[in-house]
């Protein structure tokens, strides 16, 4: 790690974790559960109104993930510092582990990055992060408990004009039997709500290169990721109301 590091002693860590003496199967995780930017950064050249975006957090995701996780009794681990810093829900060759555009909005700070600068926002933020989700899944099986990851997400409702109809949606690469059972409940009990599978799109595009197949994928457990559409959970009591949808929905799947 090179001398000038990027986080500070008035910085918060990489990730936080709650509950996590918790012995219950289920893991919630939240790639990108913040818009913070670490203070040596500078909010990477943005304004304040640009960081509120969906290019900066997944709005919702946090508090349907503390929701979700309060009401399975589970550990939750949730990402720090924003997805314009590094994306962790990204591979470390990604094109846009650190983005310098997004949604056609330049990040000044991420242009001509050193390899030091580069390597100390992989050192400091996404390693840490990474790790302690290997740890946590690690724990659990030295325990004889076999893990079920949540990963929770949000999307926008609109992107390059074109808009996206789906409340909320389940991600997955057609293996698990978990997420197909997810979506058949999430549809037999709304059937008023447009339910999407692999939409807005599809996670294999990725490549493998994601925090799906280096987490779930690299420890062989089971996992459902779930979108929710930001408008449908800009505020905590629109983000309990859909995550309880998402709760009745797994609660006999992930037993």
């Amino acid at each position: 790690m090179s001398a000038n590091k990027i986080l500070t002693a008035n910085d918060l860590p990489a990730f936080t974790i709650e509950n996590g003496s918790s012995g219950s199967h289920i893991f919630v995780i939240c790639d990108h559960a913040s818009r913070n930017i670490p203070l040596k950064l500078k909010k990477l050249g943005l304004s304040d109104a640009d960081l509120s975006k969906h290019i900066a957090i997944d709005i919702g995701a946090k508090q349907a993930a503390q929701y979700i996780a309060k009401k399975f009794n589970t550990p939750a681990l949730y990402a720090n510092y924003s997805r314009l810093v590094i994306d962790l829900n990204r591979g470390l060759n990604h094109e846009f582990l650190i983005p310098e555009i997004s949604d056609h909005i330049e990040i000044p700070e991420n242009k001509n990055l050193s390899k030091a600068d580069r390597q100390n926002r992989i050192d400091e933020i996404f390693t840490p992060y990474h790790n302690a989700i290997s740890d946590k899944i690690e724990d659990l099986i030295s325990k004889d408990i076999q893990p079920i990851l949540l990963l929770i997400h949000s999307f926008t409702p609109e992107m390059d004009g074109k808009k996206r109809p789906w409340d909320m949606s389940i991600l997955w690469d057609k293996k698990c039997d978990l997420s197909k059972k997810t979506i058949d409940n999430l549809r037999t009990q709304n059937p008023e709500l447009t339910i999407g599978d692999n939409q807005p799109y599809d996670p294999t595009l990725l490549m493998g290169d994601d925090s799906y197949n280096h987490t779930a994928v690299k420890h062989k457990v089971k996992s459902i990721l779930v979108e929710f559409r930001q408008d449908l959970i800009d505020t905590d009591e629109k983000s309990e109301y859909w995550a309880e949808k998402f709760c009745q929905a797994i609660k006999d799947v992930v037993q």
